[in-house]
């Protein structure tokens, strides 16, 4: 299998255009594809140095629109202002969407063009009412997002095409006052969980709670991401009164085909899309997340090289592969244990779920079983062995840890180090319960509850601090 890296547009598309290549961005959704299936494409292309990471506000025929570049992850978009600000129904579906780990390698393009049905920010951009730009050699073309998706994991994507850039129309519609903006998800936790069904809602009243626009989606309800047009049909011009919510809740749970599976019954997901459009229309108010920093830090998003591209820099240490032996499409996980024995970097899950695997990439945590070795070239990695302190004592991550009697098994042990050292980084000082419990979601403790977990990195901070 061949890696290539371009790092221009039009030598991307010429790649692409080739038979059996296939483009990989964060890797979240295909290295586990690859891993399940066997599948070994001809050529990955991997997309990460393409100038396809901003987020900009620009406007177009006299109306404002969001354009995001399909290489922007899903931490930059929590992280984003005017995501935050403009488009509300995203950004709540961004809180909702895996752990940290994935958040900081996921790119918005990548679960759009995954087409799962339970994709939580795909869904959200439909309520958005969102189109995607499509690019090839041959040229673009712009779809609109509902029609995009085709059946699970199939889309409107030609041969040598991919994803350009996703783009929110902006627009207050006439006489609109008031506005309910709104995403829920029912998973089996609170993190690391893929929805049993989801609900994503944008709806304008007027100064008289008469609806003037509704756009309604559900998620894991059908092939794929779903808009409820009946149910905004029959909104449109009604007072928002309970009988009009009761008839929309009841019309919701007839539009939509729900199956049994392991992780809900179809009853049950009608019930849950129901509650969850009552809750919509009812003006439930939103989570506040203020309190929750999503805080900018100074690393940059685009991916940059600041060594060779045959080689990288682990716990310090550059390492050089001047004979191409290594293999650019292995994990970062294998090449770690396997090629350099770093053994602190566990192998789990090798799905993204567990984190025992978390490393630092250019300073933020990653499940290094998702990332191809090859976007790690000419980086930067940090590992639970780079914590440590001259003669090899345990650095004040591990000490916390070990003092505050987090330690059980051990197993998941390096990996909350690791993030521990990115909070303290990140923060400065202590940020307090909720902040750490959010960012430690994307690791699973298999031994007990995360108490001691949370008073360890508490007491990480006081150490550093000379306590």
């Amino acid at each position: 299998m061949r890696y290539e890296t371009p790092k221009e547009l039009k030598e991307c598309l010429e790649l692409l255009s080739g038979e059996g290549a296939r483009p990989i961005a964060g890797g979240t959704d295909l290295i586990i594809k690859m891993e399940r299936t066997g599948e070994r494409p001809d050529v990955l292309v991997d997309l990460s140095y393409l100038p396809l990471h901003d987020v900009t506000l620009t406007e177009t025929g006299g109306h404002e629109e969001l354009r995001i570049g399909a290489l922007a992850t899903i931490s930059q978009l929590l992280e984003h202002p005017d995501i935050r600000e403009h488009a509300p129904v995203l950004w709540q579906a961004c809180t909702q969407t895996a752990g940290p780990q994935i958040r900081n390698r996921a790119t918005i393009g990548g679960n759009i063009v995954n087409a799962s049905p339970a994709a939580d920010p795909a869904l959200a951009l439909l309520a958005h009412r969102a189109a995607v730009r499509l690019i090839s050699r041959h040229g673009m073309r712009d779809v609109s997002l509902e029609d995009f998706f085709e059946g699970p994991g199939r889309t409107a994507l030609l041969p040598g095409e991919m994803v350009e850039t996703v783009e929110i129309p902006i627009r207050r519609p006439s006489g609109g006052v008031r506005k309910l903006a709104h995403f829920f998800k029912m998973g089996g936790r609170n993190a690391q969980t893929i929805a049993i069904a989801s609900l994503a809602a944008i709806t304008w009243l007027d100064a008289d709670d008469t609806v003037i626009r509704a756009t309604i989606a559900a998620g894991s309800v059908a092939p794929t991401p779903l808009r409820l047009r009946k149910v905004e049909e029959f909104l449109q011009g009604r007072k928002l009164d309970s009988e009009t919510i009761a008839e929309a809740v009841g019309l919701a749970r007839k539009s939509i085909s729900p199956i049994d599976d392991v992780r809900g019954s179809a009853d049950y997901r009608r019930h849950i899309v129901g509650v969850f459009l009552e809750r919509h229309l009812s003006g439930e108010p939103v989570q506040d997340m203020d309190g929750i920093l999503y805080a900018n830090d100074s690393s940059s998003w685009i991916p940059v090289r600041r060594h060779a591209e045959r080689s990288i820099e682990v716990d310090g240490v550059v390492m050089d592969d001047p004979l191409g032996a290594w293999d650019p499409s292995m994990r970062l996980l294998d090449f770690l244990r396997d090629v350099l024995h770093v053994t602190s970097v566990k192998d789990g899950c090798r799905e993204g779920e567990c984190g025992a695997c978390t490393v630092l990439l250019d300073g933020r945590p990653v499940n290094s079983c998702m990332v191809p070795l090859g976007d790690a070239l000419g980086r930067t990695v940090v590992t639970s062995e780079g914590l440590m302190v001259d003669q090899g004592a345990i650095g004040v991550e591990h000490r916390a840890l070990v003092e505050s009697g987090a330690v059980q098994c051990g197993f998941c042990t390096p990996g909350f180090a690791v993030t521990t050292h990115y909070l303290k980084e990140k923060y400065g000082e202590y940020p307090g319960e909720d902040v750490v419990r959010r960012e430690i979601s994307g690791h699973l403790c298999r031994c007990t509850g995360y108490k001691k977990i949370v008073e360890g990195i508490e007491m990480a901070f006081r150490l550093e601090e000379g306590e």
